[in-house]
């Protein structure tokens, strides 16, 4: 028997509505983070508080600082943020599959994005449970895991919305986001290095930059496939 249209139409927006509630939730979570860190970067262990151009987010979620400072209160809520935009990704990765047998088409790049996006978010929750003064490498490895497999989600969704006649309004911060991913890639591995004050500056900016527009990115795809499933519910 076939699963009835309303019941996926209704999962799929709760869905949506968990990753946009995730998306605000991470930048009031990590905001509070920012205002609760103690001090110290890795240029300079003597700042206090936290600094917006010398400090990563990955700071936020140590429990030390580099002045060695304990630092719970701002790692317990960037963890909690950064698992549970993990989650919503993962669960939000599902609605491409929605959207595929809504329009019978793209079946392999809707399965394609689930897979990128499941992948992606728990990558996010491996950053949230390794801190990065505890395991440095494996932080690595789940940040360079969570931020390539959501460039993958975000081609295979962009193909699947080329596919079925996205509007342009969605399309093209898709693109955007693309853009400006292969640019912080490129900072990533040719931008000045950290061993200097102003590298460390360009590459904590440039850290901010790709983060807040993933989150307004996916917000954005969020609000899109939203919106579809509830037409196409309507129409049903």
């Amino acid at each position: 028997m076939e699963p009835d249209r309303n019941n996926l139409d209704r999962r799929g927006v709760a869905r949506c509505d968990f990753l946009l509630a995730a998306a605000l939730a991470f930048v009031i979570l990590t905001s509070m983070a920012m205002w609760l860190y103690p001090g110290s970067s890795d240029h300079n262990h003597f700042t206090h508080g936290y600094s917006f151009t010398v400090n990563f987010f990955s700071d936020l979620g140590a429990t030390r600082t580099y002045a060695h400072h304990l630092n719970v209160a701002s790692a317990v809520l960037f963890m909690i943020a950064l698992a549970v935009v993990g989650l919503a990704i993962v669960a939000f990765s599902f609605n491409a599959t929605a959207i595929s047998r809504v329009r019978g088409k793209n079946r392999f790049v809707a399965g394609s994005a689930r897979l990128c996006g499941i992948v992606s978010g728990a990558a996010f929750i491996g950053i949230a449970a390794t801190p990065d003064n505890v395991n440095d490498s494996l932080h690595i490895l789940f940040v360079q895991i969570a931020f390539g497999f959501l460039l993958l989600l975000v081609v295979f969704l962009l193909a699947l919305q080329l596919g079925v006649g996205w509007p342009a309004f969605y399309l093209v911060p898709n693109f955007i986001y693309l853009a400006i991913l292969a640019a912080y890639v490129a900072l990533l591995f040719f931008g000045p290095n950290l061993d200097t004050l102003h590298g460390l500056e360009i590459q904590a900016i440039g850290q901010k930059i790709i983060v807040y527009a993933s989150i307004l990115n996916v917000s954005i795809q969020a609000y899109g496939v939203r919106r579809f499933l509830i037409r196409d519910s309507a129409a049903a």
